[in-house]
Order: C-alpha cells, then sequence, then structure tokens
C-alpha cells in the first residue's frame, strides 16, 4: 500500500493492519443516523470535536473519545479512529469548516481523511450528504 500522506492524522496509522472498529461497534454506528441532524452520528462527532477544541490549548484527543463513547457505545479503539478523524479536520480544514460543519466546503475538506478513516475503522464509512 502507498504511504499515508504527511498529514494523515496520527491515530489512524497506529491501528494499521488491524480493525479499529469491531462488528458490534459497526453495528452500533451503522444503526445511527448518517445525517447531519442532532442525535445523528456526524452531529455527535462535530459537536464532540468542536467541544475538545481549545483555541490555546488545542485539540485534546482524550477529551474527543471520553465525548464520543459518553454518546455512542462503541469501544475505545474504535473511538480513536474517529478522533484521527477529528484531528484531520482540526488541522487541516478548519476554515473551511469555520462557518458550518456540514457544509460542502468543509465535507470536500474532510473527505481528504476519508481512506485512512476507512483503513481505521475497517470498512468504508457511510457518506455524508452536506447541509
Amino acid at each position: 500500500p502507498a504511504p499515508a500522506p504527511a498529514n494523515a492524522s496520527a491515530a489512524a496509522p497506529a491501528l494499521r493492519g488491524a480493525r479499529g472498529c469491531s462488528p458490534e461497534d459497526m453495528a452500533v454506528l451503522l444503526n445511527m443516523s448518517w445525517g447531519t441532524g442532532k442525535g445523528s452520528f456526524p452531529r455527535i462527532q462535530s459537536d464532540c470535536a468542536s467541544d475538545s477544541y481549545n483555541i490555546f490549548t488545542g485539540f485534546d484527543e482524550g477529551d474527543d473519545a471520553k465525548c464520543l463513547r459518553k454518546h455512542v457505545a462503541i469501544s475505545e479503539r474504535c473511538a480513536k479512529c474517529w478522533v484521527g478523524d477529528a484531528k484531520y479536520g482540526v488541522d487541516n480544514c478548519k476554515m473551511a469548516c469555520m462557518f458550518s460543519w456540514c457544509g460542502s466546503s468543509c465535507m470536500e475538506c474532510a473527505a481528504g481523511n476519508e481512506a485512512q478513516l476507512d483503513a481505521c475503522v475497517g470498512e468504508k464509512t457511510p457518506a455524508v450528504k452536506p447541509c
């Protein structure tokens, strides 16, 4: 396989070669809404990432993982894949996502981590349509 881009998240490579999300994790995730409304997994992921970011101290990966696991019954290992995805967004998509986490410019930027996320999770993740 090709090496990960230099700006790839740190969480995904740590799990390379192993499925980050178990079949049970995926059953929970795939049973959730993949829209952009309240209670959807993408909205929970965005809210947790936002709550875990501080302009002075940066992105707290531990807080993000705790938040995800508080709202969604997934393993810590699986949560780390989604934390890596959020970190990619924080590191690469701040400007594109400044006004809307689900806007098309934000979604296009975040898609730059799709292959790494899918590799970490262990399967193709559902697409999310912009709001």
